[in-house]
């Protein structure tokens, strides 16, 4: 694993540090088709699909499926499909398919078995499926028409307000999509895409055919001669870029708010590390394979969809371990550290440092990873401390191959009594709980007894082992008459050497 991702600053700056590499490949899925969309479900960089046709204008469908990241692709469907143009897979069995001949399915089990959604739209093919999350759903049907679902696909809504030919859609957020197309038109639906309003008028006769937003206010459209427009307020205000050696954008993708990708034809694809300002070759081929659409999946592999049945592939982005949480809690001189990964490649696992100045670190345990899952793992680890203080933890995650990387570093400040202590019992007097506080400054054989006044032994608390700390325990007298009452604590040294202590105390219970 080469990167580990704690928070969004840290996920940028290993970004920044990686972004010089070129690392696009080809993988050649063994079927000669031409393949215009590819989706990863939510969470997954695994398994994906991906669909195409084998004629420009048609032809017989193909539907592809990988688990393994895009390193391999298995047919999934029969000859008897039409071309395909747009897939989306709300998760890993539930996916739509759409394209030539009205086509418009949906599979509950992975791809083995589809049923028809909708037909009869008198089109000419779908060209796009968008999902927000499982329930809400955008399709694009090539001319000028949009379908809307807000139940999985149970029922569909024609939208309204569509006034050019439709290319490209996406969400910003449940209720924001934006649309683009022709005579350069951009369009913007706050309704969850029922209704749509122009926002943008570019060249007449001209073509936007991606469009892709990180947020409702900040997305990019790209078009023809490489043009990209940016807008960081919802499509009030654009500037115009250019990705040069670009003659058509076909795909967008925006990983953050400054680092984005542009792919299409002739076999380029661009990247911007500013927000679109200056775009850089990624890319470059040899002009002979037609691009369509980029993706980036959850662990940021890079997809270019591409003709005469390509794929091309980019892992220089990767994150192989995605730590999403990384905290701690304290009981006492016990901390309990917590992390969870939303991923792992080539983990070998988390040497866990310590730290009393930020600088110099001490390992202190090790914990072994799970190799290589597309699964979420929790790790805990646990350090006993005796000495009050802050402290500061890391995690240096390894990799079998011996590279590394630090996570975050957290601070846990620890309080531990140097002496022995027994605290009057709050409240004093009392009815009918009290807590009774007492304090250890190693580890002791602890003792807590309920005495009455006359001495006579009424009740034990506490028989046992303690370590080193500061402890409350509640003492519930309501079968007890109103009295005086006595507490005592012993600590008795567990080595047998050393001193122990003797203390004790009076309390009231008023009934």
């Amino acid at each position: 694993m080469k990167r580990i991702l704690t928070l969004s600053i840290l996920f940028i700056f290993l970004f920044l540090q990686h972004i010089l590499a070129q690392g696009w490949q080809w993988i050649d899925t063994g079927y000669p088709f031409a393949f215009y969309d590819m989706s990863f479900p939510p969470g997954q960089s695994n398994i994906g699909y991906a669909v195409g046709s084998n004629m420009s204008s048609g032809g017989i469908g193909i539907i592809i499926k990988t688990t393994d990241g895009g390193s391999t692709w298995l047919k999934i469907s029969d000859d008897t499909i039409p071309g395909l143009r747009a897939v989306c897979f709300t998760s890993e069995n539930v996916g739509y398919i759409g394209g030539y001949q009205d086509l418009l399915m949906k599979t509950t089990d992975g791809g083995l078995t589809w049923t028809t959604v909708v037909n009869e739209f008198r089109s000419i093919y779908i060209n796009n499926i968008k999902f927000w999350d499982a329930n809400n759903g955008v399709v694009v049907i090539f001319p000028s028409t949009v379908l809307i679902t807000t139940d999985a696909g149970s029922t569909w809504h024609f939208a309204s307000g569509i006034k050019q030919t439709v290319e490209d859609v996406c969400y910003a957020d449940v209720e924001t999509l934006y649309l683009v197309g022709a005579d350069e038109k951009i369009s913007k639906s706050t309704d969850g895409g029922l209704s749509w309003t122009d926002i943008y008028t570019g060249v007449p006769f001209g073509i936007f055919s991606g469009v892709h937003f990180y947020n409702p206010d900040y997305g990019m459209v790209g078009g023809e001669n490489g043009k990209v427009l940016v807008t960081t307020d919802g499509g009030i205000n654009w500037i115009t870029g250019n990705a040069g050696g670009i003659g058509m954008i076909s795909g967008i993708h925006l990983l953050d708010e400054q680092n984005a990708f542009v792919a299409g034809t002739p076999e380029q694809v661009y990247k911007t590390t500013d927000c679109g300002l200056t775009w850089v070759s990624d890319f470059n081929g040899s002009n002979t394979i037609s691009f369509y659409k980029i993706r980036f999946t959850e662990n940021l592999t890079g997809f270019v969809c591409c003709s005469e049945g390509k794929i091309l592939i980019n892992r220089d982005y990767v994150t192989p371990v995605e730590l999403a949480v990384f905290t701690f809690s304290s009981d006492k001189n016990i901390v309990k550290l917590q992390w969870t990964t939303g991923s792992e490649l080539n983990n070998a696992g988390f040497d866990i440092q310590r730290s009393p100045d930020c600088y110099s670190w001490e390992k202190i345990g090790f914990v072994p990873g799970q190799g290589t899952t597309s699964k979420s793992t929790d790790y805990t680890f646990t350090d006993e401390l005796f000495k009050s203080g802050s402290y500061f933890y890391r995690l240096k995650q390894l990799d079998f191959d011996g590279n590394f990387e630090y996570s975050d570093i957290i601070n846990v400040y620890i309080s531990i009594p140097a002496i022995f202590n027994l605290e009057q019992n709050y409240p004093n007097p009392f009815n009918p709980v009290t807590s009774i506080r007492f304090s250890v400054p190693g580890k002791y054989f602890v003792k807590l007894k309920i005495f009455d006044l006359p001495g006579n032994e009424i009740e034990t608390l506490v028989n046992e082992e303690k370590s080193m700390g500061t402890y409350h325990i509640n003492w519930y007298a309501a079968k007890y008459p109103s009295g005086v009452y006595l507490y005592q604590f012993q600590a008795i040294p567990l080595s047998g050497s050393g001193k122990g202590y003797l203390e004790t105390r009076k309390m009231i219970l008023i009934k």
